[in-house]
């Protein structure tokens, strides 16, 4: 991995800057998504409109599209695209190759 995540609460556009919780950022992009404790999101990644439960990790170059709902300690692995109303259940690992995930160029 090469920069470590931060952790992410709210709804936040941002690049190299505290939030409003004066966690540090890493130019990830949460738009209109819900976010449980403990969320991590990496460099590059992307969530629009989805929730996020606790502890989920979301790896850079990932993006998470609209509606999704992904399940309490999840890892959203690099490159991964989780799919508009996807339902992830809890404790699930995704990558461009599992089920749920495609890989984010496609």
């Amino acid at each position: 991995m090469p920069e470590p995540f931060a952790a992410m609460n709210g709804h936040h556009r941002c690049r190299h800057r505290r939030d409003q919780l004066g966690q540090r950022t890493r130019g990830a992009v949460l738009e209109g998504a819900i976010n449980w404790d403990g969320v991590k999101a990496g460099r590059k990644s992307r969530v629009e409109g989805s929730i996020l439960g606790r502890h989920v990790v979301v790896h850079h170059d990932a993006v998470v599209r609209e509606d999704a709902v992904i399940g309490d300690r999840t890892e959203v692995g690099a490159y991964t695209l989780v799919p508009p109303g996807a339902r992830v259940e809890p404790r699930s690992i995704l990558t461009p190759d599992a089920p749920g995930g495609v890989p984010a160029g496609a």
